[in-house]
Order: structure tokens, then C-alpha cells, then sequence
């Protein structure tokens, strides 16, 4: 999950924020999500609307990372609830 970090605080909070609540450019607020893990490493890997496709920067491995790392903004969120 730490490289899940790393990874999305380069790639993915321009559009997310740090806290995966930004929602830049269409960007979804990742603390409410309902997708599942396998779902956001769909979405990483094929793009969908404004979301680019990854897998032409990120491995499966950092795909999945990313992914992963998504799920503890989720509970960040439920922890402030």
C-alpha cells in the first residue's frame, strides 16, 4: 500500500487530491466510492470518461497498488463520519 501512496500522490492528485475528494476535471470523490478494488483496477487500466488509461505508465503491480491505497481513503473517510 505505501507504494499505492506514492504512486497516487504522483499520478492521481492533480485530479483527486490527496484525500481522493478534489473531483478536478469530473475526477470522482474516492472516499464515498463504491467500487470495488477490482472495479478501480479496471478504471486505472482502461480509462473511462476524462480518466486516462494507466497501463501505459503503471505496471499491474503499481495498478493494483493504486487501487489498494484508494480503499484506506475510504476509510479515512469513515473514520471522520
Amino acid at each position: 500500500v505505501a507504494n499505492g501512496k506514492l504512486i497516487f500522490t504522483r499520478k492521481c492528485t492533480p485530479c483527486h487530491g490527496e484525500n481522493g475528494r478534489k473531483m478536478m476535471y469530473g475526477a470522482k470523490d474516492l472516499s464515498i466510492t463504491t467500487l470495488s478494488v477490482f472495479d478501480k483496477i479496471q478504471v486505472l487500466s482502461h480509462g473511462r470518461g476524462a480518466m486516462p488509461n494507466f497501463s501505459y505508465e503503471l505496471n499491474p503491480t503499481e495498478i493494483r497498488a493504486v487501487a489498494r491505497y484508494t480503499e484506506e481513503l475510504k476509510a479515512v473517510e469513515a473514520k471522520v463520519n
